[in-house]
């Protein structure tokens, strides 16, 4: 869980402190409360780009954003930039960004 480090209601700024894996970033593309209106094939389009940037982890993943919708997070940004398991190597590691 990152830390609040401070914020700005004016401007709209939020200053967090760092994290470690395991993690989930980026919640821009999240609905509270409700799922986003998007149609089963725009739906099938992103769980198909899931499986392909996730591979054999896009089931862990399903069951991530499955564990979020219980709290009302509809999570919408699934990208190994954004999920890290604590196992994998950094991102910027020639393993990860060769994929």
């Amino acid at each position: 869980m990152p830390q609040l480090i401070g914020f700005d209601d004016k401007l709209w700024i939020v200053e967090m402190g760092i994290v470690t894996a395991p993690y989930i970033l980026d919640f821009a593309k999240s609905w509270l409360d409700r799922p986003a209106d998007f149609t089963d094939e725009a739906l099938s389009d992103w769980d198909a780009q899931g499986s392909e940037l996730f591979e054999d982890r896009w089931p862990q993943v399903r069951s991530l954003l499955a564990s979020l919708k219980r709290f009302g997070i509809y999570y919408y940004d699934a990208k190994p930039a954004n999920i890290r398991f604590a196992d994998e190597p950094a991102q910027d590691s020639p393993s990860r960004t060769a994929k």
